[in-house]
């Protein structure tokens, strides 16, 4: 059997395009598994994400006898007027010692066992507490003020 040039011609670009869709095929086939693995990863990344429960930062305050108290900044009056100090060396007069702040008393850990003073003439209270003041950790009275209803 004698084949023409011209059936040999059309028998090898048949043959031609029958490799080129087979190899698009597959690299379509390979694109999308590539794709699917991409987008497992993407949800993977964005399912950890969300799951991650990160504490809030919670402002230190103490309730005493059911009302809650929070320190000022050391500038700062509870009407926002300006104060020499929150920080006392020494305490008052009209306070006198009302009792030791317990773990559940508190937000911080850290004020557990320190001592409290309350006046009968002011709502602020003053925490015997230590303070940094420069390289040095000393014991300072802390006012903490009642919160507002």
């Amino acid at each position: 059997m004698i084949v023409s040039s011209s059936e040999e011609c059309i028998s090898r670009t048949v043959i031609q395009g029958r490799k080129e869709r087979i190899l698009m095929f597959g690299q379509f086939i390979i694109g999308k598994k590539i794709a699917k693995i991409i987008l497992v990863i993407i949800v993977i990344l964005q399912i950890g994400g969300c799951c991650k429960h990160e504490t809030p930062d919670v402002p230190p305050y103490l309730v005493l006898n059911g009302v809650y108290y929070y320190p000022l900044p050391a500038d700062a009056d509870e009407k926002g007027n300006r104060v020499k100090s929150q920080v006392l060396c020494d305490l008052p007069e009209d306070y006198s010692y009302a009792g030791i702040i317990t773990n559940g008393m508190s937000a911080e850990d850290e004020l557990a066992g320190c001592p409290y003073y309350m006046s009968k003439s002011s709502s602020a209270i003053y925490v015997y507490k230590d303070v940094t003041e420069g390289s040095k950790t000393v014991k300072r009275y802390v006012r903490w003020v009642a919160s507002i209803p």
